[in-house]
């Protein structure tokens, strides 16, 4: 009888145990999958302020108003998800992408008060954003553990 009762102890702590490693490893997996998403996302919303800025820096015959307008336009978008990505990402992830942010930014100022895309300020801003741009996909992958 105590061998039974004993037995079913070890079988009730052992089920317990593995529900309990099932559910912590189900809501790892779910907080990857929720970064890998925003980390996307945020990448989209860059890329295409990015896109803007450069069309924008090519963009001849358009007022200062416009193109101004245009490029916060395009800028704001990056806002909300850059939030996010400073409550859910580690903190590697999170200066990558201030940085990053802030190089966008410079380039959106830049091609807002009529610098082109000829310029060599234009050229250097781009740079920096390019940088910038590729520590930050390297720290998400790392984080996501695309990367060694």
């Amino acid at each position: 009888m105590v061998s039974t009762v004993a037995g079913g102890g070890i079988a009730t702590l052992s089920a317990g145990a593995l529900e309990f490693w099932r559910w912590k490893r189900q809501r790892v997996d779910q907080n990857i999958e929720n970064r890998r998403v925003l980390y996307g996302s945020y990448l989209a919303v860059l890329s295409s302020t990015r896109h803007t800025c450069g069309v924008l820096a090519r963009a001849a015959g358009l007022s200062t108003g416009e193109r101004a307008k245009a490029v916060w336009d395009a800028y704001e978008h990056c806002l909300s998800r850059r939030y996010e990505i400073e409550i859910m990402a580690p903190l590697s992830v999170v200066a990558a992408a201030e940085n990053t942010h802030h190089a966008l930014r410079d380039v959106c100022v830049a091609v807002a008060g009529g610098v082109t895309s000829e310029s060599q300020e234009y050229a250097r801003l781009r740079r920096v954003y390019k940088e910038t741009h590729a520590s930050l996909r390297s720290a998400m992958r790392f984080d996501l553990g695309s990367e060694p």
